[in-house]
């Protein structure tokens, strides 16, 4: 005997039901998951161009800072020219019998006026890390307080730099014009080259007022002083800095 068994109405709708729901928290599921995957590898992707951006300019910085190296070298061996000049006309103008040594006070009185170097950092990538936010970049934030310490310790230099040494220098051929002939000064420029001789003869001062000349030398002191704590003190600092920070970029960064 067959017994068959009744299916209740509401039944077959509500395992339907079911089973649509499932099927849609699948398909949610599935779509969520597709876009978090999404989000996922467009958040790699932006992280690995940021990397190779960061990476770029600190391969960039290196190079900006050996161009420092090099001028820093350059500068350094100006400014010792200039302390050797300028005690050459210190001592000969100072010497009891400068009125023999006339024609070698105006070559070092004329030099000392025109060999001069002053030193400006190579500041392009810093300055791209100013302005275009590029600092966010960076993610080694020893590296930023590096960068920063030494762009801190050039703008220290540059001021000692403009407002002493160009400042006086000016001083110095303020008075410079008023003990030295021009029209000596005038033949002892080539007109082919430029270049600074030393005069014929011994042309005698335009004006040998012992007070004039007395101010001339403490220019000529004053400014050797500033030459001199650029040489022993400034650029040393500022090349230790350059060279330390070279290092420390190229191992956070496994750079050769």
């Amino acid at each position: 005997m067959e017994v068959h068994h009744t299916t209740h109405p509401e039944a077959l709708p509500a395992a339907q039901a079911g089973k649509r729901l499932k099927h849609y928290l699948f398909e949610f599921f599935m779509l969520f998951l597709a876009v978090f995957c999404g989000f996922l590898a467009e958040n790699f992707r932006e992280r690995q161009l940021e990397h190779q951006q960061e990476k770029q300019f600190m391969q960039s910085m290196i190079k900006d800072l050996q161009k420092d190296l090099t001028n820093i070298s350059i500068t350094t061996s100006v400014k010792k020219e200039e302390i050797e000049i300028a005690d050459s006309l210190y001592q000969s103008l100072n010497s009891p019998d400068y009125k023999k040594k006339l024609s070698l006070i105006y070559y070092y009185g004329r030099l000392f006026s025109a060999t001069y170097n002053i030193f400006t950092m190579t500041d392009g990538t810093l300055s791209q890390l100013k302005n275009a936010g590029g600092f966010r970049l960076i993610n080694k934030q020893n590296i930023v307080d590096s960068i920063l310490s030494y762009n801190y310790l050039y703008q220290q230099f540059k001021v000692d730099q403009d407002i002493l040494y160009l400042s006086q220098l000016q001083d110095y051929r303020a008075v410079m014009i008023q003990v030295f002939d021009i029209h000596v000064f005038d033949a002892m420029i080539s007109d082919e080259s430029g270049d600074i001789s030393i005069p014929t003869g011994n042309p005698a001062l335009f004006n040998p007022d012992s007070k004039l000349i007395n101010e001339l030398l403490m220019r000529v002191h004053l400014a050797k002083r500033n030459i001199l704590t650029m040489t022993k003190s400034d650029l040393p600092e500022l090349e230790a800095k350059a060279r330390k920070l070279i290092g420390l970029i190229k191992k956070e960064y496994h750079l050769k």
